[in-house]
């Protein structure tokens, strides 16, 4: 028996709607970066006055965005990529084929489009990391669900103590360089740096990089960023993305997305998200208060983040199957599935969008726009999105790229499936 893509009325729709639902949320924080330097979209408000204002709308916009969006959205897209393997899993055993082959040349053909997104257009990728996280997994997926969740658990602790000693150095590095009277540019100002996104001379470089060109300094930031950014994640974010990873097989597993998981939702929304939230607020109180500073009360924010944040996020996959299985918000749910169905599709449109807005060959608006006007901005591109995802969907039965990535894994006859 082969392998088909799935059609549509074998598609869990709470699923794909918690796909749109993590990309919205994924655009808002990483509408922070399209828009902001590196260093300006890390920073606290009021950090450094030359280039983070500290106005009542910019703590506002950075309150909603750390306690409700920051981490959250990646984390449960992380869930949900579990999510999808465990039933690639079962599909491809039931079928009688090797999963093994089948999800390693998923993640290879992934893995080159992750490449292409972020040398072509923008730094931030996650779809290469995620492809080289999906081969560690596919070593640990046939292990037992206890098993699965004590070696995510030990990730995330390495990956609290990883995240707290970087920000300690980061802490250290903030701001060692001083901004020159004749502004540096491009690859003098990296060097200049010290290749630290933190550096005045950096975030002056890249808001002119990325301002007004020309598109030999924009490479020269993009390429670097993506650098220093696969850094960290080596150290840190990787491996909460694969822990994430087996919390989505394991939720899976257990029935979460189905009828027989209502307990298991219900302990999530009642217990997992009021807790989570709570202590996010804490964390984030604590960040502002104590900004800069490398004494543990800005330390313990990191460590605890790590154990919060999947607690939030499972909370919100639980609040969005709740609301699908009861058939409330139907025209909201249409457009949360939709753009889940497309997620790649408008994964990579967000970028295409966000970079011509702010970038100098689109509108030119980077660095122009405030905090609290980009969330906005980020709800409305969504929309337009989930507009479009709507109808594409009236007229084919997945997204371009979803049909390329079946293209490239199975073969061209069985990617039109």
């Amino acid at each position: 028996m082969g392998l088909r893509s799935v059609a549509p009325a074998d598609r869990i729709e709470s699923i794909d709607a918690l796909r749109g639902f993590a990309l919205l949320g994924i655009l808002v924080v990483n509408t922070l970066f399209f828009a902001l330097p590196v260093g300006v979209g890390l920073s606290t408000p009021g950090s450094d006055p030359a280039v983070t204002p500290s106005g009542d709308e910019d703590w506002l916009a950075w309150w909603i965005v750390n306690l409700l969006f920051e981490y959250k959205f990646m984390t449960l897209f992380s869930i949900l990529f579990g999510v999808g393997a465990a039933i690639q899993f079962d599909r491809t055993r039931r079928a009688g084929r090797s999963f093994s082959g089948f999800f390693a040349r998923r993640m290879v053909v992934l893995l080159g489009f992750g490449i292409l997104h972020a040398v072509l257009l923008w730094y931030g990728d996650v779809l290469a990391i995620y492809a080289c996280c999906g081969l560690v997994l596919l070593l640990l997926i046939g292990l037992p669900d206890r098993l699965l969740i004590l070696i995510a658990s030990l990730m995330l602790l390495f990956t609290a103590i990883t995240s707290a000693g970087m920000l300690a150095l980061e802490t250290s590095l903030a701001g060692k360089a001083s901004v020159a009277e004749e502004p540096l540019r491009g690859l003098d100002a990296i060097w200049s740096s010290e290749f630290n996104p933190m550096s005045a001379v950096w975030i002056q470089a890249e808001q002119l990089a990325y301002g007004e060109g020309p598109i030999g300094d924009l490479f020269a930031f993009r390429i670097t960023t993506w650098l220093v950014y696969l850094a960290t994640v080596a150290f840190s974010t990787g491996w909460h993305v694969l822990a994430m990873f087996m919390v989505g097989v394991v939720l899976f597993r257990r029935g979460f997305f189905a009828a027989e998981g209502a307990r298991l939702r219900r302990l999530a929304l009642l217990f997992g998200l009021p807790l989570g939230l709570a202590l996010e607020a804490a964390c984030t109180w604590l960040t502002a208060r104590y900004a800069g500073e490398t004494s543990m009360h800005a330390v313990w924010p990191v460590v605890i983040h790590e154990f919060s944040v999947p607690l939030v996020s499972v909370g919100y996959a639980a609040l969005v199957v709740w609301i699908a299985r009861t058939g409330a918000l139907c025209f909201l749910m249409h457009g949360l599935s939709s753009v889940g169905r497309m997620a790649l599709t408008c994964y990579i449109l967000e970028t295409v969008v966000m970079t011509s807005v702010f970038y100098y060959y689109g509108l030119g608006l980077f660095g122009t726009i405030e905090r609290i006007h980009l969330i906005p901005v980020a709800l409305g591109t969504w929309g337009l999105l989930a507009f479009g995802s709507v109808a594409w969907l009236k007229v084919f039965r997945q997204g371009p790229l979803e049909w390329l990535w079946r293209a490239l894994t199975y073969g061209p006859s069985r990617g039109r499936g």
